[in-house]
């Protein structure tokens, strides 16, 4: 019985921290591309998109829509990745944007992907080493001396 219950938390271990880690990552690969895109602008807020999250406490999370001009002169607007229940950004406060020239929709907020990027590093990070440690509770509950204890 024992041992059912040490596979059933080393699996839980296992399979949150690789939905951690892979969370992370998809949150740091688009933040790193935005770091590491050549082009960057000035950007205008000119509205915030909001939605109200369901739960125990209902609370209004906004997000900034941005229009910026490319280097070309081409005008994009986008609505930012990152969320905030606080009021962060004002309806025509400029901010530095990060964009990918081949796909300047694809953009960033300069200050959103620094954000961004702590809390997908620490969710790669903080993933891979719940998987490691429910790996290795797996791999030490299969040794032979646990198997001759009878549990």
């Amino acid at each position: 019985m024992i041992r059912k219950i040490i596979r059933f938390w080393a699996w839980s271990f296992v399979l949150i921290g690789l939905y951690m880690g892979y969370s992370g990552f998809s949150a740091v690969g688009g933040t790193l591309g935005s770091w590491l895109f050549d082009a960057s602008a000035e950007g205008q807020v000119i509205s915030l998109d909001s939605s109200i999250t369901r739960g125990s406490k209902a609370r209004r999370l906004s997000a900034p829509i941005v229009q910026f001009s490319t280097a070309d002169g081409q005008p994009v607007t986008f609505t930012d990745r990152v969320q905030s229940s606080s009021d962060d950004y004002r309806v025509g406060e400029r901010v530095k944007v990060h964009y990918d020239p081949e796909h300047p929709e694809q953009a960033a907020i300069a200050s959103s992907t620094l954000w961004t990027g702590g809390a997908g590093i620490f969710g790669v990070v903080f993933g891979v080493v719940l998987s490691l440690f429910g790996g290795a509770v797996l791999l030490l509950a299969k040794l032979p001396w646990q198997a001759a204890r009878g549990d």
